[in-house]
């Protein structure tokens, strides 16, 4: 094929040779198209498929198989005379069975045809089956596989003709002048054999000159290998055997120009040598996408070029502090994408520093801005810190064209150092002939605030010096040289410069310009030089011959004045898909902002700084007293904005009570957090922030609170600093700096107006004790028992504040009882105050409610009752704790001062609480003769009691300090009692009788409690009405003869309306209802309270004793197993001890028969022939009457009913025995005793076949506890055997009949008897003629009746019963229907009863067995009938072209079993080239 622009006419000759022309696999002949070369097409003949449906033969037959079909087929098959063959005829083919086919078996089998010359949709096929079994015709459906890349190729005869279809091309980047990848995107609708052409021409702008370029295909089925030519924008590329409908990537490298353009229009044409497709050159317009790449329009349209370039750039920061962190806020925008891997430089950042060489780059929104990242870490930039520190962004995430980045990142600006001063040093240049460090102070680093001062002797040397200043930031740089030589008489004019003064271009000096020059020597050196680069040098090079020795000072100073520097951006673009192809952008200079930052102004050009201070720092405090709460209070103004985080620190607040703590509380605006942290030992408290932060030039209050210590101290300095936050690395202010010059500025302003009543007091941390000036207390009545007015005065030596108290301690021995208001006199124009009193330990609570200064006295009066007994004045302390809210300040404790005047002609008189009696003073101890526990003597003036005898209480006896007393005590107790009651049995009114005899007269007003009556039936009265002969003398306290009565604990408590006099007997009885069941009888005890004036002494518990005396009513007792129990109290007894039932039968609404059994704890004598009545209807219970023997002439007798009897009658479902009680009672004359019950209890044994089923009334549902059934033969129209196994939850004796209902779908005639049945079982059945193995039959209700031989064996429960019989299936198919049992349950026979009821279970549906049978899925389930089918035909082709041999592969698979000598005819192969035959293979 000729290469070249058309227009030159270039022609080319073929040559042809054998080796000219090969064919592939699938008959394609490859060679030049006039070698004309041609090939055989291979025969499709050979496809088989194995056993797991795969295909082998020639791979481009693409031969169709089934999954798990049964390869090998054909020989399952014949024409009727000859396996492995089939009859073709009319369209149709026809195969008979030759071996049977199994049930649901896969079959597959092939056979060859020729296909139509025109294209053609697949015709329908059919299939059917004649013989043994009967199919009707079914459709046969094709897979719908795709056969040489044509969709739905491999169904039967579906026929195309291959077609070309699409064609695509874009390029991977639009940037000028770079190496830019083309690809083509190609689908066709057939294969491409190997040789044909695509040229592809319109390729404009490129600048790639003309040459053999190298492509890569995906899939790789075109040569590697294309011809380019410039000229004509044309490229030509050749396949290697490409296939149909498949996608094709093609990708080849042309460079860019440098001019912008737009995409030129491209074509493509083809040639193809493939023999069943086209053989024309077919030319087509190239398809474009229009997309953009980079953010160009339509940067995928071929050599569409664009020069990439920066439109925006800006740059401004957030502060100007110092040392802080530092946002740079950066905004950019390019004409084209930044992809990622794009680097963006930022540069010429001068002495700015980084957290981390890789560090956190955030979004507009604050968030980690994505677009970039640094060592895979996303959010990240890359800090390359140097003399011109620059950063590195790689971008992540695609930044678009014309998109407007904004990110900021940190830095952390210069330090104070910087701004007000520079670093320098002093070098050697040459340090080989350095040998005197001390001239000029060699390897020395000086800085000491801009200023260097050396004092030396200069000698003889060659020695040469030099020192080097700069600033950090670009700017002039101001330098002022002093050198004065003190011995120098006159001016010296040296040889060589005594001084070299340079300015320099670099931090190094390598470039360097002579500003200055010191030739002459005079006694003072001046020089002042201005470097606007910002670079100093001063050299001394020495080897001055003129003297030997000289002596000098030198100071050097400087200063300067700064401007940011200019910040750069470029960028080296990437490009993902094609990295050749990548953008680089130029450098530019970023433009910034005049806009204030934290409060500054011009704060936010890039890195321009100032120096933050405190231009206002005032304290003072608000409680000088030791001890208390002391509010702290600062006022604080700065020069710049402090943000959130910042921290404030104030120092020197030292020797407090406050502990370390991390949250300690401040008040302040929202400006500041509420919680801070103290540190004690340094004094410090550290601030925090909140989110609004302080503005520069405002006024903010801030105060805390701190407990001061607890001794005096004078005022201290207080200092205040902070870090100003700023991200990882925060500013100070000027005093946090170590070393600074400016630590004055953090000394606060001290307040010095007084507070508290202290003069100066509001000076931070000055501490005073507070005390009382003056504390004096008097009384106003010395006399025992009598009202005493006590009067306090008090000054202190500060302010009293309102809520603080005043406490007086050790006010002994008074009768006053607490009170927490109690009455005080007081003036309220000084202070307003109340009190609170306890008596014991003698302690007078002042609360202040009003501010009491300190240069007013606070005088009050108070009321208290002395005691009745003497003392002398106690020890009297005072206090105070003035109220502060947290922490107090305390008043210690101290001794009050006492007014010793006298009164009422009492020297002494006045001492606080001095007490005397009245009267004569004696010196005796006496003894009271008989004391009960619990009476008090009272010693008042002219009262006595009696002591419960012939004395009188003792005299009063005072010795001047205290009272003498000395009782000798006996105690009370019983002298006898007795108890008893009238009748035992539960239930009963029970009369109980008490007859006490006191050892001591108990006075009127005393009470007595009788307890241990436990279990009575009697509840709770408060008006208990007592009989007998002494009630009278007995009350509930209100009440005669009456008491009151507790239940829960069986007590009668009484009180005495008289005197009971010792060694008398005294009987009341009352009246209780009995315990409800049987019990012992209790222990009954007594206590007391004796009256004795107003007190009362404790008597102890004492147990009573019990009547033993027998009432001759119930000399003989019945027999109970107790000795004379009557009298005793409480003793209770029952008449039942036990009682038994069984049942015979535990069915549903079977008849039954109970068993009753009990034994009774009296004797009760019956006669044999009593006969009980039945209540069944709503008592469900049984009554029955037992004669006793004749006792004492009585006529006595027992009565029992048995209760609970129910479930009778109407019991038809299962449920538990359930409680049935016997009640007794006895008649004794005209006696009947309450009901007696006991349980009624039953065994729990198997019973019929049912475990536990012996317990009275327990009745149980009989169920089929077990149900199998199956048929033989599922086919319509089968002589089918069905086949029933059933077990029971109980027996079934003879005569009980069973019902199997639902077997429809029959054509079994109904018979009446005689119907046979077989199975193991079969011969315990028979039907109404008595004969075995015969059953009834009822063909429309599909019921079979079972009789069990009513006089034969019994049917145990659990035990399988097996039958089977026959029936015809019916010829219309059909799910299988529900099939149910009934039975009716005969029980047996019980002696004497005649039983007309009986159990039934009740229609339960049968278990059927879910099987195979004969190849039918669930064939066991009985009168489950099916029509035979075809389940499964499918067929495919090999080929799809028109006019190809083409192998046709069968899958068949039937519902059932299929005989040999049936025949399958497949219908509808329509259009074939094959002809009819009677052998097809």
């Amino acid at each position: 094929m000729p290469s070249g622009p058309a227009a030159c006419g270039c022609e080319c000759i073929a040559a042809c040779s054998n080796e000219s022309c090969s064919c592939s696999t699938s008959g394609l002949s490859s060679g030049p198209a006039q070698c004309g070369c041609t090939c055989v097409r291979p025969s499709c003949s050979s496809c088989t498929c194995d056993e797991s449906g795969n295909p082998s033969g020639n791979a481009l037959c693409q031969c169709g198989c089934m999954a798990n079909a049964t390869t090998g087929a054909a020989s399952y098959f014949s024409n009727g005379t000859t396996q492995s063959y089939g009859s073709f005829s009319k369209n149709t083919l026809t195969l008979t069975v030759a071996t049977s086919l199994s049930v649901n078996t896969l079959y597959s089998f092939s056979f060859q045809f020729t296909n139509p010359p025109t294209p053609q949709s697949a015709p329908a096929l059919y299939i059917s089956v004649n013989g043994s079994v009967t199919f009707d015709s079914q459709r046969i459906y094709n897979q719908n596989l795709t056969i040489f890349g044509v969709s739905n190729g491999g169904n039967v005869l579906e026929i195309v003709q291959p077609s070309f279809i699409q064609a695509l091309i874009t390029q991977s980047t639009p940037v000028a002048g770079v190496l830019n990848s083309l690809t083509l995107t190609l689908q066709m609708n057939c294969d491409l054999p190997a040789g044909s052409e695509i040229t592809v021409s319109g390729l404009y702008g490129a600048s790639t000159d003309n040459s053999s370029l190298l492509i890569s295909s995906t899939p790789s089925d075109f040569q590697q290998s294309s011809i380019w030519s410039r000229a004509n924008g044309t490229l030509v590329i050749k396949s290697a055997g490409a296939y149909s409908l498949t996608i094709y990537t093609i990708t080849f490298n042309l460079t860019n120009g440098v001019i912008d353009q737009s995409s030129p229009p491209v074509y493509i044409s083809c040639f193809f040598l493939l023999e069943t497709c086209f053989s024309n050159s077919l030319t087509f317009d190239m398809t474009k996408l229009h997309s953009p790449i980079l953010g160009v329009a339509n940067g995928t349209d071929p050599l569409q070029i664009l020069s990439p370039v920066f439109s925006l750039g800006y740059i401004v920061q957030i502060s100007p502090l110092p040392s802080s962190t530092n946002a740079l806020y950066v905004t950019l925008e390019a004409n084209m994408n930044l992809e990622k891997g794009s680097i963006i430089t930022l540069s010429n950042l001068i002495y700015a520093s980084f957290p981390n060489t890789i560090f956190e780059v955030y979004n507009s929104t604050g968030q980690p801005d994505v677009h970039f990242s640094a060592n895979s870490n996303i959010g990240y930039g890359l800090a390359q810190p140097g003399e011109y520190n620059t950063i590195l962004f790689t971008v992540d995430n695609p930044i678009l064209a014309l998109e407007k980045v904004q990110f900021w990142f940190d830095i952390r600006n210069p330090g104070t150092s910087y701004i007000q001063r520079s670093s320098n040093e002093s070098v050697c240049v040459d340090a080989g002939i350095c040998q005197c460090s001390s001239l000029c102070g060699c390897n020395q680093y000086q800085s000491f605030e801009g200023l260097i001062q050396i004092k030396d002797v200069f000698l003889e040397s060659n020695l040469i010096c030099a020192w080097r200043i700069n600033l950090p930031l670009p700017g002039t740089l101001n330098v002022y040289i002093d050198i004065t030589f003190s011995s120098l008489q006159y001016s010296i004019t040296l040889s060589k410069p005594f001084l070299i003064i340079n300015q320099c271009y670099d931090t190094s000096c390598t470039q360097t310009e002579a500003v200055k020059t010191v030739w002459q020597l005079s006694e003072r050196v001046l020089s002042a030089i201005s470097s606007p680069s910002g670079f100093i040098e001063i050299k001394m090079p020495g080897n001055f011959s003129e003297t030997s020795s000289l002596s000098y000072n030198m100071s050097i100073a400087w200063n300067g004045s700064l401007h940011r520097p200019d910040i750069l951006v470029e960028a080296q673009g990437t490009l993902d898909s094609f990295p050749p192809g990548a953008p680089s952008f130029p450098a530019v200079r970023l433009n910034t902002s005049n806009q204030d930052a934290k409060g500054v102004r011009n704060g936010s050009q890039a890195l321009y700084m100032i120096v933050p201070e405190f231009i206002v720092r005032n304290v003072g405090q608000s409680n000088p007293l030791a001890g208390a709460t002391n509010n702290i209070t600062l006022t604080l103004s700065a020069n710049c904005d402090v943000p959130f985080g910042s921290n404030l620190t104030i120092s020197g607040l030292k020797n407090t009570s406050t502990s370390d703590s991390s949250a300690f509380p401040i008040v302040a605006d929202q400006s500041f957090n509420s919680i801070a942290s103290w540190n004690a030992s340094g004094g410090a408290v550290v601030m925090s922030l909140n989110n609004s932060g302080l503005s520069s030039y405002s006024n903010y209050i801030i105060s805390f609170s701190l407990q001061n210590i607890d001794s005096a101290q004078a005022s201290q300095k207080i200092y205040v600093y902070g870090q100003i936050a700023s991200g990882m690395y925060g500013s100070y202010f000027a005093v946090g700096i170590p070393s600074s010059p400016y630590i004055d500025l953090g000394l606060m302003n001290s307040s010095t107006d007084s507070i508290q009543g202290v003069y100066e007091g509001r000076s931070p941390m000055l501490v005073i004790i507070p005390r009382f000036l003056i504390s004096l207390l008097s009384q106003s009545n010395p006399l025992t028992s009598a009202e005493n007015t006590l009067t306090a005065t008090l000054k202190a030596n500060c302010d009293v504040t309102t809520s603080s108290t005043i406490t007086l301690n050790g006010l002994n021995g008074t009768q006053t009882p607490d009170s927490i208001n109690i009455s005080l006199s007081f003036d309220d124009s000084i202070a307003n105050i109340t009190g609170s009193w306890m008596q014991s330990p003698g302690t007078l609570e002042i609360k202040i409610h009003s501010l009491l200064t300190s240069d007013l006295y606070l005088s009050f009066s108070f009321t208290l009752q002395n005691s009745v007994k003497p003392q002398i004045s106690p020890s009297i302390s005072i206090s105070a704790t003035i109220f502060f809210g947290t922490h107090n300040s305390l008043i210690q404790w101290s001794d009050i001062d006492k007014d010793n005047g006298t009164i009422l002609e009492i020297v002494g008189g006045r001492l606080p609480l001095f007490m005397i009696p009245p009267g004569l003073n004696l010196d005796t101890t006496v003894t009271c003769s008989r004391y009960f526990p619990g009476l008090v003597a009272d010693y008042g003036r002219g009262y006595s009691e009696p002591c419960i005898s012939i004395f009188s209480w003792p005299s009063r006896v005072f010795n001047g300090e205290q009272v003498l007393l000395d009782f000798s005590q006996t105690t009370s107790t019983w002298f006898s009692s007795l108890i008893s009651q009238t009748w035992p049995f539960i239930n009963q009114s029970n009369n109980l009788s008490l007859s006490i005899v006191p050892n001591c007269t108990i006075s009127n007003g005393s009470w007595l409690e009788f307890s241990g009556f436990l279990q009575t039936q009697s509840v709770t009265n408060h008006s208990f009405a007592l009989g007998g002969l002494h009630a009278y003398l007995f009350s509930n306290g209100i009440l005669p003869s009456s008491a009151i009565w507790f239940q829960s604990n069986g007590t009668l408590k009484m009180q005495c309306v008289q005197d009971l006099f010792a060694n008398q007997s005294y009987e009341i009885h009352f009246t209780v209802i009995n315990p409800s069941a049987g019990q012992t009888s209790p222990t009954i005890s007594v206590s007391g309270q004796i009256a004795a004036g107003a007190f009362f002494s404790e008597f102890p518990f004492q147990n009573l004793s019990a009547k033993t005396s027998l009432s001759s009513v119930f000399s003989y007792w019945f027999g109970y197993s107790q000795s004379y129990p009557i009298e005793r109290p409480l003793e209770i007894v029952e008449i039942t001890s036990s009682a038994n039932i069984t049942q015979f039968t535990p069915l549903t609404s079977a008849d039954n028969v109970l068993s009753i059994s009990f034994i009774f704890s009296l004797w009760v004598f019956s006669s044999q022939d009593s006969l009980g009545s039945w209540i069944g209807s709503t008592a469900h219970k049984l009554v029955v009457r037992f004669p006793s023997q004749n006792v004492n002439s009585l006529n006595a007798y027992t009565a029992i009913s048995v209760v609970g009897l129910t479930g009778t009658l109407t019991r038809s479902s299962t449920s538990a025995s359930p409680p049935i009680v016997m009640n007794a009672k006895l008649n004794y004359g005209t006696f009947v005793s309450s009901s007696t019950s006991v349980p009624v209890l039953s065994t729990n044994t198997t019973l019929q076949g049912v475990p536990y089923a012996s317990a009275a009334l327990f009745i149980t549902q009989p169920y089929i506890s077990f149900s199998s059934m199956e048929q033989s033969d599922p086919l319509a129209g089968a002589f089918n055997q069905i086949s029933i196994n059933l077990s029971f939850s109980c027996n079934l004796a003879p005569g009980s009949s069973l019902t199997i209902s639902g077997i429809t779908g029959t054509t079994t005639q109904t018979l009446g008897s005689g119907f046979e049945i077989g199975g193991p079982n079969s011969s315990l059945f028979v039907d109404s003629q008595n004969e075995k193995s015969r059953a009834a039959w009822n063909q429309i209700t599909g019921s079979l009746i079972l009789l069990l031989d009513p006089y034969g064996k019994t049917v145990y429960s659990e035990t399988v019963l097996g039958i089977s019989f026959y029936v015809t299936n019916s010829l219309s198919p059909q799910m299988p229907p529900p099939i149910n049992v009934r039975v009716f349950v005969r029980s047996g026979s019980v002696s004497g009863f005649s039983f007309i009821h009986f159990a039934e279970i009740p229609t339960t549906q049968l278990n059927v067995v879910n099987a195979s049978k004969i190849g039918i899925t669930s064939g066991s389930l009985t009168m489950y009938i099916v029509a035979a089918k075809t389940v499964l035909s499918d067929i495919v082709q090999s080929s799809p072209l028109a006019d190809a041999d083409n192998t046709l592969s069968v899958s068949l698979q039937t519902n059932c079993d299929l005989k040999t000598a049936s025949t399958i005819t497949i219908a509808g192969l329509v259009n074939s080239q094959s002809g009819d035959s009677s052998c097809l293979p």
